[in-house]
């Protein structure tokens, strides 16, 4: 009698186990979809990035910029 006793334990562990590895490969699935969608947004950036290029710095006339100019005391 004890022995279908743990049986029946054994396979309901085993079951419990069996339903958590699906749900655990499900939600890695939706995760790696998700990183996927994530790299196509990155591309995407990138490539409006590039298509706004960088500006041409401004000539200045030798003054460094965000220094205050010590008064002689």
């Amino acid at each position: 009698m004890w022995v279908w006793i743990y049986l029946a334990i054994a396979v309901a562990g085993l079951v419990m186990v069996g339903c958590f590895a699906v749900w655990l490969w499900r939600k890695a699935l939706a995760l790696l979809s998700e990183a996927g969608v994530l790299l196509d947004r990155a591309d995407q950036l990138a490539a409006l990035l590039a298509e706004i290029g960088q500006p041409e710095p401004a000539e200045t006339d030798g003054a460094e910029l965000g220094t205050a100019q010590r008064s002689a005391t």
